[in-house]
């Protein structure tokens, strides 16, 4: 299960806001993120329920998403969702104020992920020839 802690390290990670010299990304700097962090993911992760296919069922029965208190809770939606569509989304409303570029970027890539889980899109596996720069032996992934 992912946690709110793996999420804002995640975020902290895409805007540059890690340790240069050991990588860690809990720091006095990124003392404010952190405790912004929480409410944003609550409201994230309200947004993002509706579309995470884990947690289908129990949402048709009205459940939602327990609130993350502090970050080393443990959050309420699919891994695939926590790890490769919150970071973006949280790393993208941290940098709104601060650098308003660099927070586009990530809320546009938070948003066409949302959409990807919207319709459905994952990765599938075809076979390619020699032509399409392919083995005949072997299979290579493909999105769409």
């Amino acid at each position: 299960m992912t946690t709110g802690s793996n999420v804002f390290d995640m975020a902290m990670v895409l805007i540059d806001e890690q340790d240069p010299r050991t990588g860690a990304t809990d720091r006095s700097e990124n003392v404010e993120y952190k405790v912004r962090s929480p409410g944003l993911l609550n409201t994230l992760m309200q947004e993002l329920c509706v579309l995470d296919a884990e947690w289908r069922a129990a949402r048709n029965a009205g459940a939602a998403p327990g609130l993350v208190a502090c970050l080393d809770d443990s959050l309420d939606l699919s891994d695939r969702v926590c790890r490769g569509i919150l970071p973006y989304g949280l790393a993208g409303l941290l940098t709104l104020e601060e650098n308003p570029a660099c927070a586009q970027y990530f809320l546009s890539k938070y948003e066409r992920l949302k959409e990807d889980l919207k319709h459905g899109t994952r990765a599938k596996w075809e076979k390619l020839d020699a032509a399409q720069g392919g083995a005949e032996w072997g299979q290579f992934g493909s999105w769409g």
